[in-house]
């Protein structure tokens, strides 16, 4: 086995916005509702 280093993660340079993605940070489904819970379930079974 051999090893390889990976290094620190670091920030980009600049960050560009993608003009598709909405100015609202929010999560807003397709009805216009702001989802305020996020429930996130984990199983270890297909």
């Amino acid at each position: 086995m051999t090893a390889t280093e990976l290094g620190l993660p670091a920030l980009r340079g600049s960050i560009t916005r993608d003009p598709a993605r909405p100015d609202d940070p929010r999560l807003i489904d397709g009805f216009g509702r702001v989802a305020t819970d996020l429930r996130i379930s984990l199983t270890d079974r297909c």
